[in-house]
């Protein structure tokens, strides 16, 4: 594993971090032709409602995550992304930023972490299962013509 620092998010990373929140999209097809700032907005990320942490390398950032928190303080349930810049993947980038987020999470009186992944995203759901995350949800889709 590489020698990481994970840092809470400045103003000058939000374009890091909305790069980093458009490549987790990127698997999911109703999301793919949106930017990253349209991404961005749809999640609320530049209205303060997430708390985004970006991992650094020396002076490289190379993956970030963003955690958002709801509900009463003794049942707060947090919503997850994250992602790692293609060059630093498989490198233990995503676990420390993983369990960092869950860290947090805990020390901020979170009870649940939970997280939406594509069913396609092999790396990630293997990721999500070897820090003891379950399936507790089967999302389902109805597509209207768009005409």
């Amino acid at each position: 594993m590489i020698d990481l620092t994970i840092k809470p998010a400045t103003s000058e990373d939000s374009p890091f971090v909305t790069q980093m929140m458009a490549l987790s999209m990127h698997t999911i097809p109703e999301l793919s032709g949106r930017s990253g700032a349209e991404l961005a907005l749809l999640a609320g990320l530049e209205n303060g409602r997430w708390q985004s942490f970006v991992a650094w390398w020396d002076a490289k950032p190379v993956g970030a995550v963003w955690l958002r928190g709801e509900g009463e303080s003794n049942a707060r349930h947090y919503t997850l992304g994250l992602a790692v810049a293609v060059d630093w993947q498989n490198l233990g980038v995503g676990t420390a930023l993983l369990r960092f987020a869950l860290d947090y999470s805990r020390q901020n009186g979170g009870r649940v972490v939970g997280l939406k992944v594509s069913p396609t995203n092999q790396a990630a759901l293997r990721l999500y299962r070897r820090l003891g995350f379950e399936e507790s949800l089967l999302e389902m889709k109805f597509k209207l013509d768009e005409k």
